[in-house]
């Protein structure tokens, strides 16, 4: 249960109301500090280790098809992209006051490598930095949507001579995007099992021309390895933003 110093206050100004203690008096500055004393030490134990955000790692396996959005990149939707991923990510407890407004989300990086078993597109390497909000969070599960964004290599774009047909990507040098709902299942008290499913996106934004893009949806299958679980968190007392459930 967090602690935050309104409690702290409540009990000095429940016991003045009550004329129990006098401000001012060394036995009521003796009585006072007796009893607001166990409850300094848990906030400050708390506020402690929510200065150490705890730290999450992951490996997944993904699984993917090419979504044939356009007739132009049909004859290349035929495969079935493979990859991989590992990411880091730190579950954000309470030490700035957004982190509260926003359920405790947590923020990471990504590296993606994808293998599409055709050699007119060949691999694409990724870095995507992300934020991940919960929607439910127990000691055993954690239920969490994934907004990411980086860049990618593609090993294999476009060229008028030698790979014409490649119409997804015609630039080495792309953007990315990544929306996943991602599902986490405690199986001890460090190991996770994440499923989850997704949409990689991949485009150049038209900068250089046939750029179709490509749109992967995925499922993601993997685990994960929890530094502590479930994290410490820190009420914080700023109120929300207006605009707090307009945004992600």
């Amino acid at each position: 249960m967090p602690f935050s110093r309104t409690g702290i206050d409540f009990i000095k100004y429940f016991l003045r109301r009550g004329g129990l203690l006098l401000a001012g008096s060394l036995p009521a500055q003796v009585a006072m500090a007796q009893l607001v004393a166990p409850t300094q030490r848990a906030y400050d134990s708390v506020a402690t280790q929510a200065a150490r955000p705890p730290l999450v790692l992951g490996a997944y396996a993904q699984g993917s098809f090419i979504f044939d959005h356009t007739y132009a990149i049909s004859h290349l939707a035929a495969s079935h992209p493979t990859g991989f991923e590992l990411n880091a990510q730190r579950q954000t407890t309470g030490r700035a006051a957004w982190h509260g407004w926003y359920k405790y989300p947590k923020v990471g990086l990504a590296l993606v490598y994808y293998d599409y078993h055709n050699p007119i597109l060949d691999r694409s390497y990724a870095a995507t930095v992300y934020i991940s909000k919960p929607f439910l969070r127990t000691r055993r599960q954690d239920l969490s949507f994934r907004l990411g964004t980086g860049l990618a290599w593609f090993t294999n774009p476009f060229d008028l001579q030698t790979n014409r047909k490649n119409t997804i990507v015609s630039s080495a040098l792309n953007a990315t995007l990544q929306l996943r709902l991602e599902y986490d299942y405690a199986l001890s008290e460090h190991l996770g099992l994440l499923v989850g499913v997704a949409v990689n996106h991949y485009s150049n934004g038209a900068t250089t021309k046939p750029n179709f893009g490509v749109n992967l949806p995925s499922v993601v299958l993997g685990l994960n390895y929890h530094q502590q679980r479930p994290a410490p968190t820190v009420a914080f007392l700023a109120p929300d933003p207006a605009d707090v459930r307009h945004n992600f």
